[in-house]
């Protein structure tokens, strides 16, 4: 288990370099931050509360048991991205 912020705001440029600033909450932002973990070299396993080992088939059996929570909508939660150029 990865605990993550419930929403983020995400600044970025475009081709044009055009700012733009973008709110991401719930399921959205828990998969952004774990896709800019992986731009970090960062994995799940490497900050999770707890890593389960199971096969395709328990994962599935598993997540419709527990589904993805939200813990809190106002916690503070501060995080500071680290994105390497290419």
């Amino acid at each position: 288990m990865v605990c993550r912020p419930y929403g983020m705001n995400v600044q970025y440029y475009d081709e044009k370099l055009c700012l733009h600033i973008e709110m991401f909450e719930g399921f959205e932002a828990t998969v952004l931050l774990h896709e800019f973990n992986h731009l970090d070299e960062i994995l799940h396993m490497d900050i999770a509360e707890e890593v389960l080992n199971m096969t395709p088939e328990k994962r599935k059996a598993y997540r419709k048991e527990h589904p993805y929570e939200v813990i809190s909508k106002t916690c503070d939660y501060d995080i500071k991205l680290k994105i390497k150029q290419l």
